[in-house]
C-alpha cells in the first residue's frame, strides 16, 4: 500500500506525518525525515437559497428570501441576468435594485458562499421583474396662447423626462380637448367660437400614465381675421335718377356695403335681398359702385373692380287709384289718389276740366273749394318729380260738385237705420274722414245678413267696409260682442280698438270680455290682445275689461281710450296679474302700449302707489297725446269724483271740485256712464255731470247738470240754463275746451219743444246756447212717440268747434221716420234760416 486517506480530522488544523517501515518480522524502521505537515479544509458548497421573491417598484425591484441554514454561510451573491450585481453578507434577506429601466424584464437569482469560498448552484427558477414608473413628469412651463380665427395656438417649452409620452391640452372645466406627443411642444385648436374668451392649461404626460401637475393657465380669445372672399356678380341697373345694385353672395358675410364713388351709399344684411337702390342721384352723371363683404369680426372682403352705371331721368308713372266725390259743402269735391310707383314723385297736379286748381306737395289727397256748383266737371291727377318731370295723366274721373248741401248729413240711410247703441259702435277721427259706426244697414255689396255690424266709412273717398263681418246667414235678432262694442279709432284711421268675448286670438280661450286693437290699413284682422300682460295672454277665469254696472249707467260694452297715434289703449279691469304688486283686489285703469306691450296701472297715487280712491268706470277718456287720462273714482265713505291723472309725472287730480265760500273747494259726486265725462286736448278743461248744487255743495238737486271745470283757475261753468227738471249727460269738450256739448230733454230754448232728448252746445266764452240737432232748416226737430228712455239718448262727437257726429232719435232730415237711433254729422258753422240760438 503506497496511500492512506486520514478522516474524521478537523479542518483548518495542520497535522503532521511521518512514515516507518515495518518487515514481517515486525522490526521498525526510523520515522521518515522532514516530517509532512497537511491542514484539512471545507470543500462542500453550502445549500442553494430558497424562497427568492421579486416585487417591481418604481425603477426598482425588490428581492426577499429564506434566511441560509448553513453554519459557515458568508455571503449571498445576487445575479442580475446571471451577472453578480451584489454580494450582501450572511443573515441578509432582501435586497432593491435601483435605476432599472421601465418595462425592461429583469432575471434575478441567489447563490450562497460559505467561508471558504464553496459557492452553491444558482437559484432556480429566476424570478422575473418587470420595474414601474410611478413619478410624474414635472410641471410644464411657458405656455404662450396665440389667437387665430375660430382657433388657437398653443406652445410651451419641453419638459425633461427620459419616460416622457407627450402633452394633454385641458379647458377651464379639466377636459381634455387635444393630445400631444413628445417631442412636440405646439398645438393648434380648431372649431372656438370667435370673440369669446378661452382658457387653456398644458399637463406633461410620461409612458407610465402619470400626469404632472397642470401649468399655470393661459387665455386667449379667438378673433376671426380674415377678410371673406371678393364679391362677384356685381351688377348696377340704371333707373330714374338711381341705380339698383345686384350681387351674388358670399359665404360668411353678415351685412354688404355698397360704396358709391368710394363713399358708404347703404348697408344691406346678408339675410335680406341682395340688391341695393341708390335714389336721389343726378341723371346722366356716370357714378362707380363697388360692394365689399364685412363678416361678423368685422373683416372687409378686398374690393372688386369697379361697376359703372349712369342714372337715368323717366318721367313718372300716371297716377292711379284716383277718387272724386262731392264735398260736404257747396262747390267741394273731395279728390284722392293711390301712391305714387317711384320715390321721387314730390308733388301731384290736380286738373279740373283742363285746368290746374291744385299743387298738393307730399300727400294723395285734396279737397278742392269754390267749383262751379252743380257742375259735371272732369278731374285728373298728374304726379311730378324732384327734376320737374310730369306724368302722363291719370284716368278722368267725373263727378257732379254739389250745389246744395245741409249743415248735416246722415252718415247711415235713416231708410236703413243705424240702430246705434248709446256710446257704443260709433267713433271718428278729428277731421271727419274715418268714422266707424254700428248699423244694420247694407252699405256693402257683400253685406247681405240683417245684423248690426261696425261699419269703417271713408268720407273722402265715399266708400264703406265692414269690420267684422258676420255670416249672410245671421238675421237681425242675432247679436255679437265685436260688432256691438264701444270702439274708438286713432286719428290716422289705422287702428280700431274694441272689447268683445270672441276669442279673436289663439291665446284668448276664455269667452270672456278682452280688449283688442285692430290694424284697419290692410284690411285684414291684425290683432294684438291688449288686456293682457307684457307675456301672457287672456285670462281662464276674469275679463280682461270690466263693464260696470250700477245706477244711471245705460252703457252696453266697457270704456276704452286711446292715443291719437293708437300706441296706448286705456281699459278697465279687475284682472290681477297684468302688472307686478297689483294687490288691491279692486278694479283698476290700466294702460298699455302696444308698441313695446308693457302695461302700466293707471289708477294710482300721484308717487306711483296705491290710492284710497278705486276706478269704477265705464267713463273713460285719454287726451291725444296721451298725458292726461280722466275717469271716475271713489274713496270709502268720500263722493264718487272724477279724477286727472297725468301719464307723464304720475299726478293724481280729483277734478270735480265746487267751489266753497272762504274755505277749500268741496269734492263733488259725478255720475260715471260712457260719455258722462269729458276732457279738452291740453288736459285743462273737463266736462262732468254732478247732482251737487253749485251754490251749496254739499246740498243736492234731484238731477244731474252739466259743467265744464277750468282746472288752472277753478272756475265752475254750466252747460245748462240752470234748470232741475231733466238730467244733463253725454257731454263733449272741443280741442280747445271752449265750446260744451250737452244732451238733455229739458228745453234749454224755449223753442225747443219737442220733450225729447236734444243735444246743445255752449260758448262757454260769449255764453250762447246752440242747439245741436235743429232740422236742415234750423227748426226743432218734431218731437217722436213715446216717452224718453235711454235708448234715445245718442252721443256727440266733438270733431272741432263746428264739427260734430251726434246720435239722435229725433227726425233731422226727411224720410227718416225709422225711430231709431241715427247718426248725423253736422257743421255748425253753417248757420241755416231759423237756426235755433239762444
Amino acid at each position: 500500500m503506497t496511500s492512506w486517506t486520514d478522516t474524521g480530522l478537523v479542518n483548518d488544523r495542520t497535522y503532521r506525518y511521518s512514515l516507518v517501515a515495518v518487515d514481517a518480522a515486525g522490526n521498525r524502521s526510523a520515522a521518515s525525515s522532514p516530517a509532512v505537515g497537511a491542514t484539512p479544509t471545507d470543500l462542500t458548497a453550502p445549500a442553494v437559497p430558497t424562497g427568492l421573491r421579486g416585487v417591481a417598484g418604481d425603477e426598482s425591484a425588490s428581492l426577499t428570501w429564506d434566511p441560509g441554514t448553513d453554519v459557515d454561510l458568508a455571503a449571498v451573491r445576487v445575479l442580475q441576468d446571471g451577472v453578480v450585481v451584489a454580494v450582501l453578507p450572511a443573515g441578509t434577506t432582501s435586497w432593491t435594485a435601483t435605476g432599472l429601466e421601465v418595462g425592461r424584464t429583469y432575471r434575478y437569482a441567489l447563490v450562497a458562499v460559505d467561508g471558504h469560498g464553496n459557492a452553491s448552484a444558482a437559484s432556480s427558477p429566476p424570478v422575473e421583474v418587470v420595474p414601474l414608473d410611478l413619478t410624474p413628469p414635472g410641471a410644464v412651463d411657458g405656455v404662450v396662447a396665440r389667437p387665430g380665427d375660430r382657433s388657437a395656438e398653443l406652445s410651451w417649452e419641453p419638459v425633461t423626462d427620459r419616460a416622457l409620452a407627450g402633452y394633454e391640452v385641458v379647458d377651464a372645466d379639466g377636459v381634455v380637448v387635444a393630445r400631444v406627443d413628445a417631442p412636440a411642444t405646439t398645438v393648434r385648436l380648431t372649431d372656438l367660437a370667435d370673440d369669446v374668451e378661452v382658457t387653456y392649461r398644458v399637463v406633461a404626460v410620461d409612458r407610465a400614465g402619470n400626469r404632472s401637475t397642470p401649468s399655470a393657465p393661459v387665455a386667449v380669445t379667438p378673433h376671426d381675421d380674415v377678410p371673406p372672399a371678393v364679391v362677384e356678380g356685381v351688377a348696377v341697373a340704371e333707373l330714374d335718377r338711381a341705380l339698383e345694385v345686384t350681387w351674388s353672395p358670399v359665404g360668411d358675410a353678415v351685412v354688404y356695403r355698397v360704396v358709391l364713388d368710394g363713399v358708404l351709399a347703404a348697408e344691406v344684411p346678408a339675410g335680406s335681398p341682395l340688391r341695393a337702390r341708390l335714389e336721389d342721384l343726378q341723371p346722366g352723371v356716370e357714378r362707380s359702385v363697388v360692394v365689399l363683404a364685412v363678416d361678423a369680426a368685422g373683416n372687409v372682403s378686398a374690393a372688386h373692380q369697379p361697376v359703372t352705371g349712369t342714372p337715368r331721368d323717366l318721367a313718372p308713372s300716371a297716377p292711379s287709384g284716383v277718387v272724386a266725390v262731392p264735398g260736404e259743402r257747396p262747390g267741394e269735391v273731395a279728390v284722392s289718389w293711390a301712391a305714387p310707383l317711384e320715390d321721387d314723385v314730390v308733388e301731384h297736379r290736380v286738373l279740373v276740366d283742363g285746368e290746374l286748381v291744385a299743387l298738393v306737395p307730399g300727400a294723395t289727397e285734396v279737397l278742392l273749394t269754390g267749383l262751379a256748383e252743380g257742375a259735371e266737371v272732369e278731374v285728373v291727377v298728374v304726379a311730378v318729380d324732384a327734376a320737374g318731370s310730369a306724368s302722363p295723366t291719370s284716368a278722368v274721373v267725373r263727378v257732379r260738385v254739389p250745389s246744395s248741401v245741409p249743415p248735416y248729413l246722415p252718415l247711415v240711410p235713416p231708410t236703413e237705420g243705424s240702430g246705434t247703441a248709446t256710446g257704443a259702435g260709433l267713433a271718428a277721427t278729428c277731421d271727419g274722414r274715418w268714422v266707424v259706426v254700428s248699423a244694420a244697414a247694407r252699405l256693402e255689396a257683400g253685406d247681405t245678413n240683417a245684423a248690426p255690424e261696425l261699419h269703417l266709412l271713408d268720407r273722402a273717398r265715399g266708400t264703406s267696409r265692414r269690420v267684422a263681418p258676420l255670416p249672410a246667414s245671421w238675421g237681425s235678432a242675432s247679436t255679437d260682442s265685436t260688432n256691438a262694442s264701444a270702439v274708438v279709432i286713432s286719428e290716422d284711421g289705422r287702428y280700431l280698438a274694441l272689447s268683445t268675448t270672441a276669442r279673436l286670438v289663439p291665446e284668448d280661450r276664455n269667452s270672456l270680455l278682452d280688449a283688442y286693437r285692430l290694424d284697419l290699413r290692410t284690411g285684414e284682422w291684425v290683432l294684438v290682445l291688449v288686456s293682457a300682460p307684457a307675456a301672457g295672454g287672456a285670462s281662464s277665469s276674469t275679463a280682461g275689461v270690466l263693464l260696470p254696472t250700477g245706477s244711471s249707467v245705460y252703457a252696453r260694452s266697457p270704456g276704452l281710450a286711446m292715443t291719437a297715434d293708437g300706441s296706448t289703449v286705456l281699459f278697465l279691469s279687475a284682472r290681477p296679474d297684468l302688472v307686478p304688486d297689483d294687490r288691491n283686489g279692486v278694479a283698476d285703469v290700466f294702460a298699455k302700449d302696444l308698441t313695446t306691450g308693457q302695461v302700466r296701472r293707471v289708477s294710482t297715487s300721484s308717487t306711483g302707489g296705491e290710492t284710497p280712491l278705486r276706478a269704477t268706470g265705464p267713463a273713460l277718456e285719454v287726451t291725444p297725446d296721451g298725458r292726461y287720462a280722466v275717469f271716475p273714482a271713489q274713496a270709502s265713505g268720500r263722493p264718487l269724483v272724477l279724477v286727472r291723472k297725468h301719464l307723464v309725472t304720475g299726478e293724481l287730480l280729483v277734478a270735480s271740485t265746487a267751489p266753497r265760500a272762504g274755505s277749500t273747494p268741496v269734492e263733488v259726486s259725478v255720475f260715471r256712464d260712457t260719455g258722462d265725462v269729458a276732457v279738452s286736448d291740453d288736459g285743462r278743461y273737463v266736462a262732468f255731470s254732478t247732482a251737487a248744487e253749485p251754490a251749496a255743495p254739499t246740498t243736492s238737486w234731484s238731477t244731474g247738470l252739466a259743467y265744464r271745470k277750468d282746472l288752472v283757475t277753478g272756475d265752475l261753468d254750466p252747460l245748462g240754463t240752470g234748470q232741475t227738471a231733466a238730467w244733463e249727460h253725454q257731454l263733449g269738450l272741443d280741442p280747445t275746451g271752449r265750446y260744451g256739448f250737452v244732451a238733455t230733454a229739458a228745453p234749454l230754448l224755449a223753442e225747443d219743444g219737442n220733450r225729447r232728448t236734444d243735444h246743445y252746445r255752449r260758448d262757454l266764452t260769449t255764453g250762447e246756447l246752440r242747439l245741436v240737432t235743429s232740422r236742415a232748416d234750423g227748426s226743432v226737430a218734431p218731437s217722436t212717440s213715446g216717452s224718453v228712455t235711454p235708448a234715445e239718448y245718442g252721443r256727440v262727437l266733438v270733431l272741432g268747434a263746428d264739427r260734430v257726429l251726434v246720435g239722435t232719435v229725433l227726425p233731422l232730415v226727411d224720410g227718416d221716420a225709422n225711430g231709431l237711433l241715427d247718426v248725423y254729422g253736422r257743421d255748425l258753422a253753417r248757420r241755416e234760416a231759423g237756426a235755433v240760438v239762444g
